[in-house]
């Protein structure tokens, strides 16, 4: 389910030779939620739609991945209304669906987490037992990942990489 070609084939920006497009900035947008991803040192940056690409079954599922190839950093990003446990919940079932069938077969190295939501509020939570599982869940040693983090913001999100 999760091969290199699977993901190449779930990938938005390959060039016209099926490589990954070194692009400036990166934008997962939906409705008011938006996560840009600058793309300064020029690496390659695939942007893989998971909901409804990737994974297209039933289960929970987060809006997208983005893979850092030259630096082995995975970005699972959920781009949410106000629900900020559904969001987690679905990060949570994403990560646990790849990391039996992808994380092991390539040398990522860091998980992190990025959840927009498109209203104005976030509620307190880092002292919630299910934020507390979801840290636990990306800084469990799985194949070479050594760490990650978890970034929660209102409408939008920038990150300079």
């Amino acid at each position: 389910m999760f091969t290199k070609e699977n993901l190449y084939k779930n990938t938005e920006n390959l060039d016209t030779n099926g490589n990954v497009r070194i692009d400036m900035t990166i934008v997962c947008k939906e409705r008011n939620s938006e996560y840009r991803y600058h793309n300064r040192l020029q690496k390659h940056v695939a942007k893989i739609k998971i909901d409804g690409g990737l994974i297209s079954n039933d289960q929970e599922r987060c809006d997208w991945l983005l893979i850092n190839w030259d630096d082995g950093i995975l970005f699972f990003i959920e781009l949410k209304g106000s629900d900020l446990w559904k969001a987690v919940s679905q990060i949570q079932t994403t990560i646990d669906t790849v990391k039996t069938n992808m994380l092991q077969q390539f040398s990522f190295k860091n998980i992190n987490v990025r959840i927009i939501l498109s209203k104005n509020q976030r509620p307190d939570y880092k002292n919630d037992a299910r934020y507390k599982k979801l840290e636990q869940l990306i800084k469990e040693k799985i194949g070479n990942i050594r760490n990650g983090n978890i970034r929660i913001e209102s409408r939008q999100m920038q990150e300079n990489c």
